[in-house]
């Protein structure tokens, strides 16, 4: 709303380079640089607390992927649309796009290479069975308990270990 009525972009004017944008002098721009600050380093931080917090070694590289592609190319779009202008320095175009499609291919990499947010039907299986407030127990053809979900081990007072390849 506050771009909408002229609060954060007031103007645009030419350059050599084309055109570039003119950020009002209001308090608004710089309450949305501030938000996207914090928004931009909180959501880093939540990624580098899960990297330091996993133990899997593919998580760990896709959260490194995320943190090395993000820290090298937001510092580039910040300052170039952000900080520059603000100073009134129009040494360069406005290139935040650029190195924010840097960044969304180390998205991609670490998506396609390590299987990042890739949904399994084992997965999804899991993710059901865990969150089930019903009773489940699943057996083989021989009637061994391959697996049971959180409620049925409230119901029995099992733990897994004691319940699985036990039979039913």
């Amino acid at each position: 709303i506050k771009q909408w009525t002229g609060f954060l972009v007031s103007d645009l004017s030419k350059q050599s380079y084309g055109w570039a944008i003119v950020w009002s002098s209001t308090i608004w721009p710089n309450i949305y640089f501030g938000y996207m600050l914090v928004f931009f380093w909180g959501g880093l931080l939540l990624i580098l607390d899960f990297w330091r917090k996993t133990d899997d070694d593919n998580k760990k590289m896709q959260s490194k992927i995320i943190i090395i592609s993000a820290v090298v190319v937001f510092p580039i779009g910040f300052f170039t649309n952000v900080i520059f202008p603000k100073l009134n320095l129009r040494i360069v175009p406005d290139i935040a796009d650029i190195p924010g499609i840097i960044w969304a291919f180390g998205l991609v990499y670490a998506m396609v290479r390590h299987r990042f947010l890739a949904v399994t039907p084992a997965m999804a299986a899991d993710n059901i069975l865990s969150t089930m407030s019903d009773s489940l127990i699943i057996l083989d053809s021989k009637g061994k308990i391959i697996q049971v979900n959180q409620a049925t081990r409230d119901l029995l007072g099992y733990h897994d270990e004691e319940i699985k390849n036990s039979p039913f």
